[in-house]
């Protein structure tokens, strides 16, 4: 079930506890009061359950909903926020033991439009980008609570060169290039993890280079030489 139907299910029940409350069969307010977070744990729950899941990130808005849920019952004494810093902090900690990139499912490969200059964010989801460009310029990439798989193999570098900057917070990034490619790198991550697997080629005087530019804070970068 897609989360637009999980969506309108929810609305529908919403609707009939609301009519029944109306017609004094039960007392949907005070139910609704005390339990609504749940819907927000539906919502984590759903947010895993996708195609290409950002597992992380669903299991923040699961455990936001169960505090939430359990505050709500008073089965703890402190507030929201008191309990939600040592949840952030178990939620970083996993972040930091798993690769952001492994939490996501392989999906194919689809194309991407660049015509020259390459811009993908991903908020709370993942992509896998393929681009073929043989004017390749560069572009910007952003990974938040989610993660991008970049096959650059079959593209071609602009004659001037390429510049790729590159932000990943709590998510990942997967960037193969080819090996006769050159490249250059500058960036520091802050409890995150940059990894450079690339095998590449002895360059040359005509030698085209990628620089990649790239901030990296609860998560991961990896540059590898793979063929998707």
């Amino acid at each position: 079930m897609n989360a637009r139907n999980v969506f309108a299910l929810a609305l529908i029940l919403l609707g009939v506890g609301f009519l029944l409350d109306t017609l004094e069969y039960m007392e949907f307010s005070q139910t609704i009061s005390d339990w609504w977070p749940l819907l927000i744990i539906l919502l984590g729950i759903v947010h895993i359950s996708r195609k290409n899941p950002p597992i992380f990130s669903g299991l923040l808005i699961i455990g936001i909903g169960v505090l939430l849920l359990a505050e709500r019952l008073e089965y703890i004494n402190v507030g929201f926020w008191s309990a939600f810093w040592p949840l952030l902090i178990v939620i970083i900690g996993l972040s930091m033991l798993f690769p952001a990139k492994a939490c996501f499912k392989k999906n194919k490969f689809t194309q991407a439009q660049t015509d020259g200059d390459l811009n993908l964010t991903t908020l709370f989801s993942g992509q896998t980008k393929k681009v073929d460009d043989k004017n390749f310029k560069g572009g910007n990439i952003a990974a938040t609570f989610g993660a991008i798989e970049l096959d650059l193999t079959d593209a071609e570098l602009a004659p001037e060169g390429a510049v790729l900057n590159v932000n990943a917070t709590f998510g990942g990034l997967e960037l193969s290039v080819p090996r006769h490619w050159k490249l250059e790198f500058n960036g520091t991550p802050v409890f995150g993890g940059f990894e450079d697997k690339t095998r590449q080629n002895q360059p040359d005087a005509n030698t085209r280079t990628l620089f990649i530019n790239f901030n990296v804070m609860f998560g991961g970068i990896e540059v590898n030489n793979k063929v998707h």
